[in-house]
């Protein structure tokens, strides 16, 4: 086995997912060559969406293996400048890389915040094969000793990717802040005809950024397994950053939940102008759409992954 190529291709994978957007970039990012004794599986994951857990449109992707690589290498390789290992199982089994932050108050000890590692819009999971070895440090995180990996070392035996985590809601179209994303994009696109608005009793779905609405969108169904998105906005704010990726995540998530099939996305002009990557998701534009920005935009997809 060749143990240089397994580290190219692990130190590279952050530059990989950044550089990927829906489902189907995510699987090709995360395909590993036959040779290099790692095993991938495809495995169905959740979203939270307010208080309620729904089916994820996208895969929770795990990388086994066999055998381990250096913790300490894979870090440097990757640029992290504080890695510990923390546990959160209350037997202190099971140990995950994390990134160290700032100091927390705490008058009897050295407490630490930590932050899972992530690329793009997706949050990287480094499991250990076993516990640091040493003795104990002297930092804690919650509930666990904070081992300092470039100092104790250690051997990664698994990886997990999955979307990062945004807060979201679903709501009826007259709430607040689905009336807040609404106005927002009627001042932003002169081609929003008056009126135009979602029906006040619809289903809304909310992505945030922070306390702050950043995009969003009206939901309905056929009845007979199809979703229509209308009434798309996503906020121009820069600090809003995935929040269309976000968004779409989420329509597809409410869809599936609702025993969906399909989504499509009825955008008209709005669709192209407000940096929704519906293309990179999977969507394909489908008829009445002939170039005209004043034509109505039909952008669809099956929204159940596969593992092809």
């Amino acid at each position: 086995m060749d143990a240089p190529a397994r580290l190219q291709y692990l130190a590279d994978l952050p530059a990989r997912l950044a550089a990927a957007v829906g489902a189907g970039e995510l699987i090709e990012a995360t395909r590993p060559p036959e040779v290099l004794g790692i095993t991938r599986a495809l495995e169905p994951a959740d979203v939270w969406v307010g208080a309620d857990r729904l089916p994820a449109p996208i895969p929770r992707v795990v990388l086994d293996i066999d055998p381990p690589i250096d913790a300490r290498a894979l870090c440097q390789a990757w640029g992290i400048a504080r890695p510990v290992a923390v546990s959160s199982d209350v037997h202190q089994r099971r140990w995950q890389i994390f990134v160290a932050g700032e100091d927390l108050p705490d008058p009897y000890q050295r407490r630490i915040a930590t932050r899972t590692f992530a690329s793009g819009r997706w949050d990287i999971h480094l499991h250990l094969a076993t516990r640091p070895s040493g003795d104990l440090p002297g930092e804690v995180a919650g509930a666990s000793p904070a081992y300092d990996v470039l100092e104790r070392g250690g051997e990664i035996r698994r990886i997990e990717v999955s979307p990062s985590a945004r807060r979201s809601k679903v709501v009826r179209a007259d709430h607040a802040d689905a009336r807040a994303l609404l106005d927002a994009m009627a001042g932003l696109n002169p081609a929003w005809p008056p009126g135009c608005e979602a029906r006040p009793d619809a289903d809304f779905v909310v992505i945030y950024d922070g306390e702050k609405p950043a995009a969003g969108a009206e939901i309905g169904d056929d009845g007979q397994g199809t979703f229509t998105a209308s009434r798309l906005c996503v906020s121009p704010d820069p600090h809003a950053g995935d929040a269309a990726s976000a968004l779409l995540d989420l329509l597809e998530a409410v869809a599936l939940e609702r025993g969906g099939d399909r989504l499509c996305l009825d955008g008209s002009a709005f669709l192209q102008s407000s940096h929704v990557p519906y293309l990179r998701h999977g969507y394909v534009v489908a008829p009445p759409y002939a170039g005209d920005a004043d034509d109505s935009v039909w952008a669809e997809r099956d929204i159940r992954w596969k593992s092809g």
